[in-house]
């Protein structure tokens, strides 16, 4: 059943990075990204069966790689994918944390392309870029992106690399520039706005958003993808299938 409806007519199976999630109708397909090493079904799963039942749901899962890949790479190789599926809009994406951030670049540059795009961010981490975050982390990325020396060094080392560089990576992506003009849908738990307080938190983030809809919630940041939380995500992501 799930096998019939994801299949893409003329091309045969989907790429081996989607993973199904619910099946659907191909025209009303929801992209979830993934984020750091969890199931990608397990996580989504409560939100994508909450949606309604004509709404197929994909998961885009971490492309293998040996090397320190940036949220920017990550976003270009699920664009490519989404492009190579669906060839008109409108794409609908969501993403989780790290997801979030893959999720919106992803948005970004399928905007630029021409595409219509509605792009769901849950709990994702904002940060206002500040120099000392070039200095506290940024010497863990440079590292990570030599790929010579990624791949020579022991696992703990890679993973500490790896982390920092991530670190480094959303911390001093929101620059001026990056503003997306599509609907978004924000999410934020307990947690994510403790570097200022809500309302200007809230103010700053706002700032990248053309038409954005915002929701807080005193979840913490996995309970998001959870009970009432999902569901309620689940009908603000459903309304896009149903204008």
């Amino acid at each position: 059943m799930i096998e019939q409806q994801l299949e893409i007519p003329g091309s045969g199976a989907l790429h081996e990075n989607f993973i199904p999630i619910k099946p659907g109708y191909p025209s009303s397909t929801l992209y979830c990204l993934f984020f750091n090493s969890d199931d990608i079904t397990a996580r989504y799963g409560q939100i994508a069966y909450s949606l309604p039942e004509k709404v197929r749901v994909i998961g885009i899962d971490r492309p293998a790689s040996e090397s320190f890949r940036t949220i920017e790479e990550y976003a270009i190789d699920s664009a490519e994918r989404i492009i190579d599926l669906q060839k008109e809009g409108p794409v609908h994406l969501a993403g989780f944390c790290f997801g979030g951030l893959i999720a919106l670049k992803t948005a970004l540059i399928l905007e630029e392309k021409g595409y219509d795009v509605n792009c769901c961010l849950i709990d994702i981490p904002y940060h206002r870029k500040k120099f000392k975050y070039y200095i506290e982390y940024g010497a863990y990325y440079y590292l990570a992106r030599k790929k010579w020396l990624y791949t020579l060094v022991n696992s703990k080392l890679k993973k500490k690399l790896r982390r920092n560089a991530k670190k480094y990576n959303y911390k001093t992506l929101w620059s001026k520039e990056l503003y997306f003009k599509g609907p978004c849908i924000l999410f934020l738990g307990k947690y994510m706005c403790y570097r200022d307080s809500d309302e200007e938190f809230r103010e700053n983030l706002s700032s990248h958003f053309e038409q954005l809809k915002h929701f807080s919630r005193e979840e913490h940041h996995l309970d998001l993808l959870i009970g009432h939380s999902a569901r309620e995500i689940a009908a603000a992501i459903g309304e896009w299938f149903n204008s």
